[in-house]
């Protein structure tokens, strides 16, 4: 589950509920860029060391995300006049520092987030504008060197979906592999509706992963509902299909060989908790409502005594 180390912090409720359900975490935010390095060499380490003795503690899994992606990025490593050399050397010591600190107590990261576009093509960031494709096998590179126990896995949305974006990313890991450089997994972030995309998409989609010999980690699953001006009736129903949405979902996940499942993590805990919260539509997207209590979709999973992570 994405953990929101505010709520950790002052709602009990909703830390209480999460260490009930979930043995596995993802910090929401205090992993990027902008939080954990605001200023040049100047770490924030406070809330994820806190994070990080709260997991510790209760001997739940916390998976770093995200080192590198293009938004969430301070304003001081995105200077227009650095030079190739000097964008690369704070890329490196940005995960350097960050992977070293956290050593033995975040055992697998998302290390290279969002790097393709829809049509395959690389995304133009600071990373990629100032320093070419070399980026993706330098984040690794390091990543790796930093802690060599550590699971170090690509995270991208729409991957989901066979196609240009997945069919790029497949070819770019699988040439960096072969260069020797250690990619262990893809995360799929899973942000997903009621019916897009097809089962036959998803089933596809990991099969070419699994295929490929990459872990498979479900990294930000929701299930909208899209459920604006929609009859009370009508709710009611949308609610026991994003529960059959849910079930296929770890249905799927569990049909993969074990040694490829990583995890499914949910991108928040309650419906109030979600990144879609403030949508215009009501996307209703988690296992638990505003009032975190559960859903269908809760009571799906756990009839068929589902894996959390």
């Amino acid at each position: 589950m994405a953990l929101d180390n505010e709520k950790l912090k002052f709602s009990e409720k909703y830390w209480q509920l999460a260490i009930k359900e979930f043995n596995s975490f993802s910090p929401e935010r205090i992993l990027k860029a902008s939080f954990i390095q605001p200023l040049p060499e100047q770490f924030a380490f406070q809330e994820i060391d806190e994070m990080m003795r709260f997991c510790a503690e209760r001997h739940i899994r916390l998976h770093g995300h995200a080192l590198i992606w293009h938004r969430e990025v301070p304003r001081w490593m995105q200077h227009k006049h650095r030079q190739p050399k000097e964008i690369s050397d704070i890329m490196c010591r940005h995960i350097d520092t960050i992977v070293k600190h956290c050593k033995g107590k975040i055992a697998s990261w998302d290390v290279v987030n969002e790097a393709f576009n829809d049509d395959g093509s690389f995304r133009e960031t600071i990373w990629f504008n100032k320093t070419g494709q070399g980026y993706i096998e330098k984040a690794f590179q390091t990543a790796q060197t930093a802690d060599p126990a550590a699971l170090l896995f690509y995270n991208d949305y729409g991957l989901e979906v066979p196609g240009p974006k997945l069919n790029a990313v497949l070819v770019h890991l699988r040439k960096l592999r072969a260069e020797g450089i250690r990619i262990d997994g893809i995360g799929l972030q899973m942000h997903i509706s009621l019916n897009s995309p097809r089962e036959e998409e998803l089933k596809e989609a990991c099969r070419q992963i699994s295929d490929a010999g990459f872990r498979l980690h479900f990294s930000e699953l929701d299930v909208r509902l899209n459920t604006a001006q929609t009859n009370i009736k009508k709710k009611a129903e949308l609610l026991i299909t994003q529960s059959e949405r849910y079930r296929f979902v770890f249905q799927l996940f569990q049909s993969l060989p074990p040694d490829q499942q990583f995890g499914i993590t949910l991108w928040g805990l309650s419906d109030n908790d979600s990144w879609l919260s403030e949508s215009s539509y009501k996307a209703r997207p988690l296992l638990f409502d505003n009032q975190y209590l559960p859903k269908p979709a809760y009571c799906a999973l756990m009839n068929m005594n589902a894996v959390r992570n």
